[in-house]
């Protein structure tokens, strides 16, 4: 006698285990997935989380140095340069010539400076980790009136307020006076009265070439007429010597 035929329970059995297998393992990847997912997301937060916290250490640090108010110090120089310092003249004419973004520009993550700039706040070229360049005044270039304050401090004796004199009296092709001015300043230069804003190299070597360029196209008579007011020439001070 032949007991029942258990083939279709066994196979029903199989198809069973084989879904729950392959539920399981589609299971098992959508959760990976997910896993990935969330570890890729909480990753990202705290990439995000450290760069927050840099971001406010670096402002707080940046807060703690030292303030240069530009600004501040823009408009002290312009009340020095009224009340006659030729050093503060021959600056407000550096400044004027091309503007404030000329002399200082950017922000606190890239500034840039001129040579002039040290003069500006009393002290050497600063370090940006030291100090915050602050209220940097929107000051246009104004070349005419860069002119008349390095005239007022050139008839001071300013040599190299003499100088820039000069050179924009090449470009105006008035050779004698031009002459005259950078006379003025070679006799400067022979007393040891020496430029503090720019190398004194590269001083000289303006100056010089300037005097080549009037001589040039200067006749014999026009020279001499400029060295006899060069001679004739005295500093006139703005302001009693203390």
């Amino acid at each position: 006698m032949q007991g029942p035929d258990m083939r279709p329970l066994t196979v029903g059995l199989t198809g069973m285990l084989l879904f729950c297998v392959f539920g399981l393992a589609v299971r098992g990847c959508v959760t990976m997935r997910e896993t990935a997912a969330e570890r890729q997301e909480a990753a990202l937060r705290a990439a995000q989380e450290n760069q927050r916290r840099y971001d406010e250490e670096q402002e707080r640090a940046r807060l703690a140095r030292r303030k240069i108010d530009v600004g501040a110090l823009y408009d002290t120089l312009r009340k020095n340069a009224e009340a006659g310092d030729p050093d503060a003249q021959f600056l407000m004419g550096v400044i004027l010539t091309k503007g404030m973004e000329d002399l200082v520009s950017g922000d606190a993550g890239a500034m840039m400076f001129s040579v002039h700039f040290p003069a500006l706040i009393g002290e050497p070229m600063p370090d940006l980790q030291t100090v915050n360049i602050v209220n940097i005044p929107a000051v246009p270039a104004d070349p005419p009136a860069s002119v008349r304050w390095y005239e007022r401090a050139a008839r001071q004796g300013h040599a190299e307020a003499q100088v820039r004199l000069a050179d924009d009296l090449a470009d105006k092709g008035r050779h004698q006076e031009g002459l005259t001015w950078i006379l003025i300043a070679d006799r400067n230069r022979e007393t040891g009265t020496k430029p503090t804003m720019l190398d004194y190299h590269t001083y000289t070597a303006w100056r010089n070439n300037l005097r080549d360029i009037f001589q040039r196209q200067l006749s014999d008579k026009d020279e001499a007429e400029a060295r006899r007011r060069a001679d004739a020439f005295r500093p006139v001070p703005e302001r009693p010597a203390r």
